[in-house]
Parts: C-alpha cells; structure tokens; sequence
C-alpha cells in the first residue's frame, strides 16, 4: 500500500493479530492516518509506518497493512486459540463468545437479529430473559452503554451481539491492555 508518510513508529505483539493491532491502534490514535503497513519480513522488523493519501496496493512478501476504520482498533478483543473474548472500552468485564449456547431470547431479540439502528433487547440476564429495548448503532456501544455499568451488572450473564452470543467470563488478570485485533 503506497501513500505518503504520516510518520513512521514501531508496533509490539508476538501473533500476527497483536502486530496488526498494535500498528492498527497507532494509526487509530493519529488524527492524519488513513492506513499503515506494518513490516513483517526480517528486514525492518518491527517498524510500523502511518499513511495518508493512498496512492496503490503494492503486492509485497515482507509488508502488510490495512485502512483505518474506526470499529477495527476500537474492540477490545482477546483470541485465545478459538475463542474470542469482548471487552467493553473500560476493561471492567469480559464476554468469550458461545455461538452453541445462544439463549433462544437472542434469536429473536438480540443485535445479531435486529442489527443497528433498531431497537434490540442484547442483555441476557440470570432470569433466563433478554433486557434492553434500546437503539444501539455497534457492538461498542452495546459494550460500552452507561458507561459499561449495565453490561457489567452482576444481572448480565450474557451478550446478544453481531457475531452471536457472548457469554460472560472471569476477568482473568493480563487480559486488559493485550487489544487484539481480530480480521
């Protein structure tokens, strides 16, 4: 991906996933960065470059990278071999998705069903119902609503959301701050 330069930064991570969030999350925090590419060969390694007026899709075995879109750094996600963990933006809770276990109430009144801009009902609470009846436009928001006070209530055991459901999980010690970003 060829553009101008922004600036050039380093990225951290030991997986694939963790370099491209690490370089994603910098591009994410410049308000000029439309793309980066991160280096993935020997050479340069480690090096993360921030661009902006993209100019073409260079085809390269040592270079990958990706646009900045604001849903793709903002998730606060953990894969952990096949499990994908959610956390709202505060780090206060954590939900590991569960596809196999979806409460029949998320079929029929989740986000995953209703989608943005609808009103849903994506809390599954320890009463075997869903909650909610609000408008939520992402996941984050669902995640993140009231300050993720409501998400992280002792009442909520369970997320409907976009990819399916998201049961909630221990908080293990380490999981805030390792962001990943999940393709």
């Amino acid at each position: 991906m060829s553009g101008s330069d922004v600036r050039m930064t380093t990225y951290s991570g030991v997986t694939d996933a963790e370099k491209d969030f690490s370089c994603c999350q910098k591009c994410t925090d410049e308000p000029t960065c439309e793309f980066w590419v991160r280096a993935t060969g020997n050479d340069q390694i480690g090096l993360c470059w921030l661009k902006k007026n993209f100019g073409a899709d260079l085809a390269s075995d040592n270079r990958r990278g990706a646009f900045r879109q604001e849903l793709q750094c903002i998730y606060h996600v953990k894969a952990i071999g096949f499990v994908e963990r959610i956390e709202p933006s505060n780090g206060l809770c954590v939900f590991e998705l569960d596809r196999g276990n979806a409460p029949p109430c998320c079929a029929k009144w989740g986000f995953e069903k209703s989608g943005p801009g609808v009103v849903s009902w994506p809390f599954y609470g320890n009463n075997d119902q869903c909650s909610g009846g609000f408008i939520f436009q992402s996941d984050q928001e669902v995640l993140d609503y009231q300050g993720s006070g409501y998400a992280c209530a002792i009442r909520v055991t369970g997320l409907c959301l976009t990819n399916g459901y998201y049961r909630r999980v221990t908080h293990s010690a380490g999981l805030r701050g390792e962001q990943i970003f999940v393709e």
